[in-house]
């Protein structure tokens, strides 16, 4: 029963359960007190649909219904009505309370139904208003406008269908109706065919409407369920709250799958091919599914999805037995690791796959998506790259986001080097900008790096180690640079003859004058190194030598 089509009449009897299908849209159901054959099924169900004005669904016994918890993905028809291209959960609004419909009950509901009701009796038309003074819907003015319709009646029957859906009156439809700029109007011989065309259609097709959208307005109250809400004005949107309200909001603790690293929502993970993203990803989804350790932090235990769409079943086992111990017995638990190695589009039932996963789930966290390109959709000629990089992971970000989940796709870095490590990822800002959360592994002379930065996580820079498939944290980078610099600069004065100079120093390193002067005054405070004369140095062992 469609409130945006004004397929929806008065229910004849007070409906068992009701299911939210989309927004002002649902499905009333009668659950019968005994089975019904389709002999017997077929006609009540004809009349319901006579009674409701609803679609031809209503009247077929084999059609498969809607199941809350599922989503309701809409078709192109629905897509130019202006629905959100965005699927909707499908809801219970009217809960099943355990009673069941008499089938007597609705036969006596239905009774001035059970037949094909005759021709209305034509309307009465008064003076017609000037179209000047008359709104056009946009859908309508299309098919005033039309030409090369082919079948005339049928589009002058959908032209006074929408006029009257748009709740125009019959003279101000009438008007429209003859102010038609479509060559199909012109195929009337005469003004006084195309009035009484216009009035067959409606009768028949267009004065249901007033009616329907009353009766409308009092099923969409009961399909809510629950009280409207007084706006404090009629600007404000209902997605809108005041600050004092917002304060005033208890909501929990951001989830983080990866303490400080990945948290609930999208993140990108980005890198240089064969760099090891896969490697690291797996050891995540490992981590997650088993209550494990990985990127040096404890993980809580939950299930995981990781979609390896550029690896194979062997290779994976490959990798897993890489990854886990030898001894058999020493393995964690995996069973809460789902792997897959195949995945639709974003657009074309991704989201489904991942919904299906999650419902089916006890303790959903995590799905690691590896790696975008092979889940992207094609951009649309309409759409810029920065356009299309934004859809592309929009959807991505909001099931994440409404779920409290965290999902993790894998994709690539450009060849050169950024100031800012976002900027590495492949393709325009509408990838970072539609992410919560970025990561970036790379690898400079100072070895692999994993770099961090988010809406829920605090910028980070972590120093890796990659040995035989797995990756563990030396620290903090700027650290662990640090330490191996002032070993090198230790390791310089040790071997030297005699006391040294930053220069002398920077030489035997290989590192920048201007940046050791700041080194070398740190190590000499913490007694690492003496500072034997004026731009002199010496190790602390050998501070006898300072010729």
């Amino acid at each position: 029963m469609d409130g945006d089509t004004g397929k929806i009449g008065d229910l004849p009897i007070e409906p068992n359960l009701i299911l939210e299908t989309s927004p002002g849209n649902g499905q009333p159901f009668w659950l019968f007190d005994r089975p019904l054959k389709p002999a017997e099924a077929k006609p009540l169900a004809e009349a319901l649909k006579r009674a409701t004005g609803s679609d031809n669904g209503t009247a077929d016994v084999t059609h498969v219904w809607r199941v809350p918890g599922t989503l309701n993905w809409p078709n192109r028809k629905k897509l130019e009505r202006g629905r959100s291209p965005d699927p909707v959960c499908v809801t219970v609004a009217q809960a099943w309370a355990g009673e069941l419909t008499s089938v007597e009950a609705l036969t006596d509901a239905l009774a001035s139904w059970s037949t094909t009701h005759a021709e209305p009796a034509p309307i009465a038309m008064g003076d017609l208003p000037d179209v000047a003074s008359l709104k056009v819907s946009q859908k309508a003015a299309r098919l005033l406008a039309a030409n090369d319709v082919g079948d005339r009646s049928a589009h002058a029957a959908s032209v006074a269908e929408q006029l009257a859906f748009d709740g125009h009156t019959a003279e101000a439809a009438l008007a429209l109706f003859l102010s038609a700029t479509g060559d199909w109007l012109a195929r009337y011989t005469t003004e006084e065919r195309a009035k009484a065309d216009f009035a067959r259609c409606w009768t028949k097709h267009g004065a249901k409407h007033g009616e329907q959208r009353a009766a409308w307005s009092a099923m969409a109250g009961r399909v809510a369920n629950k009280p409207t809400p007084k706006p404090a004005n009629d600007n404000r949107p209902s997605t809108a709250i005041d600050a004092q309200t917002l304060l005033s909001m208890d909501f929990p603790p951001v989830a983080y799958v990866v303490p400080g690293a990945i948290a609930e929502g999208l993140t990108i993970l980005g890198g240089r091919p064969k760099l090891g993203k896969s490697w690291l990803a797996l050891a995540v989804a490992i981590a997650v599914a088993s209550g494990g350790p990985v990127l040096g932090q404890h993980c809580d235990q939950g299930d995981v999805l990781y979609m390896a769409l550029e690896d194979n079943r062997r290779r994976l086992q490959d990798r897993l037995r890489t990854l886990l111990p030898s001894v058999k017995q020493l393995r964690p638990d995996l069973s809460r690791l789902e792997l897959d190695t195949e995945a639709p589009k974003i657009d074309g039932g991704l989201i489904d796959r991942l919904e299906a996963w999650r419902l089916a789930a006890a303790n959903p966290r995590m799905v690691i998506i590896d790696t975008l390109a092979m889940v992207r959709p094609a951009k649309k000629k309409t759409q810029d790259s920065y356009e299309a990089d934004y859809a592309a992971l929009s959807p991505l970000q909001k099931w994440a986001g409404e779920h409290r989940l965290a999902v993790m796709v894998v994709t690539h870095v450009r060849k050169m080097e950024a100031s800012d490590p976002l900027e590495m990822i492949s393709g325009t800002n509408g990838l970072t900008g539609a992410a919560d959360s970025i990561l970036v592994l790379n690898r400079d002379a100072d070895g692999p790096k994993l770099y961090g930065r988010g809406r829920d996580i605090e910028e980070m820079e972590k120093a890796l180690l990659f040995d035989n498939g797995r990756w563990s944290v030396l620290g903090d980078a700027v650290e662990v640079k640090r330490s191996a610099e002032r070993r090198q600069v230790l390791a310089a004065l040790e071997d030297a003859l005699g006391s040294m100079s930053p220069a002398d120093i920077a030489k035997v390193i290989g590192k920048p004058k201007a940046n050791l002067n700041v080194l070398l005054t740190k190590m000499v405070k913490d007694g690492e190194i003496v500072k034997v004369s004026y731009g002199l140095y010496a190790h602390p062992g050998k501070t006898g030598n300072t010729d």
